[in-house]
């Protein structure tokens, strides 16, 4: 019985001098948050900005694609919003405690008028109606249970404007 004793203490013994010999020295990676830094530097150098009144603002890219561009990332972006509302994340706790604030809808997701997706959805639609690509209806395009693939209104027939 005395040896088992004896052999837990040593165990235990050899556990927290491991843990007492790296603690003196011991720096965290030095790189780690150059990684972080660095995708904050190109988020911010990409134009993703939003401003203080929570409206999108375009970036320089994003108002150099075409019509054909513009038309397919509002229609993805339209999808990804549609299933987010749909098919709230989260656990039982974090719905019900986000149902309890004003910025969300019934299901417990993030209601689109107050979302940062619905702003550069709108941002981008207002910029297809200054390029003369159509606007989306984005009002019926969200609506819940609309599963179709939405397209423009107001697109030009025929060939597509490049520019």
């Amino acid at each position: 019985m005395r040896t088992r004793i004896v052999a837990a203490c040593a165990l235990a013994l050899f556990v927290l001098a491991g843990c007492a010999a790296a603690m003196p020295g011991y720096v965290p990676d030095k790189g780690r948050n150059r990684i972080a830094e660095a995708a904050a530097k190109s988020k911010g150098e990409a134009g993703v900005t939003t401003a203080t009144d929570g409206s999108y603002v375009p970036s320089a890219a994003e108002r150099g694609y075409n019509c054909r561009r513009l038309t397919g990332i509002m229609q993805l972006k339209i999808q990804q919003v549609r299933d987010s509302e749909a098919n709230p994340s989260g656990g039982l706790i974090s719905s019900m405690m986000s149902k309890s604030t004003p910025r969300h809808t019934a299901t417990g997701a993030p209601s689109a008028a107050y979302s940062p997706e619905r702003a550069q959805l709108a941002a981008l639609n207002n910029l297809m109606a200054e390029k003369n690509c159509g606007r989306f209806d984005l009002d019926a395009a969200l609506k819940p249970g609309n599963t179709d693939t939405p397209e423009p209104v107001g697109a030009p027939k025929g060939k597509p404007k490049l520019r």
